[in-house]
């Protein structure tokens, strides 16, 4: 089956709109899991510190001589 010349103009701009979009995507998924990198750090740092505070009891309080 041949395609006129308006539909394979059509097919092509769907193609290139397809090809757009995707890698619009792919460059905000890259940015999100980038951003999700930073979350986990930053969350195991808060955890980290918290357990720190738990094994040494200095949590909050401040060295009174």
């Amino acid at each position: 089956m041949k395609l006129g010349k308006q539909e394979a103009n059509s097919a092509s701009q769907l193609r290139r709109k397809t090809s757009f979009a995707n890698s619009s995507l792919s460059s905000n998924l890259l940015e999100i899991n980038l951003w999700m990198k930073k979350k986990n750090k930053l969350v195991e740092n808060i955890r980290s510190t918290k357990r720190r505070c738990k094994t040494e009891k200095k949590c909050g309080e401040e060295n009174v001589e």
